[in-house]
């Protein structure tokens, strides 16, 4: 199966609204997202910076989080997504739904680091060494994805990856704001 890492079209959002999360609200760190733990919580606060959100089944805004459409919520959860829940974000003035955040929390070890094209920094704070490594073209091996539909890698955990049958779905219903880029499976 391919995979593809999952990315906001850019280059087609002239109508696509824009949302500000309200981080005061929040009952955790904004942080927590990237991370393989539940939030606890069923609903967070926006302001919408620029109307016309309904525009774009990604919804972008300010902390680039996954943030769907209810059109295409659907779409997801007609895939394996593992372990995920989705998160009602309203608006902070009237509290009608926006979306969803979908929180992955599959954090896989599937980095294929040998033919991934990577950069380590090393560096020192306090006295304590560190490596930061940089992915630039990712390669994963397969066996470890197992058969989910999407996921996040361990210690890259920000970029959300998804199979060939998610991206195809999402095309299929015509979902807007998706964009996708083949990585190399192993």
């Amino acid at each position: 199966m391919d995979y593809y890492k999952l990315l906001y079209d850019y280059e087609n959002d002239l109508d696509a609204g824009f949302i500000k999360i309200n981080e005061t609200t929040l009952p955790f760190d904004r942080y927590e997202v990237n991370e393989a733990q539940e939030l606890g919580v069923t609903e967070i606060q926006c302001e919408v910076e620029q109307e016309n959100v309904g525009g774009y089944d990604y919804i972008a805004n300010d902390l680039a989080w996954l943030v769907v459409s209810e059109r295409i919520k659907s779409v997801f959860e007609s895939c394996n997504l593992g372990k995920y829940e989705f998160i009602a974000v309203k608006r902070l003035d009237s509290g009608e739904i926006v979306g969803y955040l979908l929180h992955s929390m599959n954090l896989v070890d599937a980095l294929d680091e040998k033919k991934s094209v990577c950069s380590k920094k090393k560096y020192t704070i306090d006295g304590y060494d560190y490596v930061h490594l940089s992915v630039i073209k990712y390669a994963i091996d397969t066996k470890k994805v197992g058969d989910l539909d999407m996921f996040k890698l361990k210690n890259s955990n920000i970029p959300y990856f998804v199979s060939s049958l998610l991206k195809e779905r999402l095309v299929m219903h015509g979902a807007k704001g998706f964009d996708f880029l083949k990585i190399k499976s192993t």
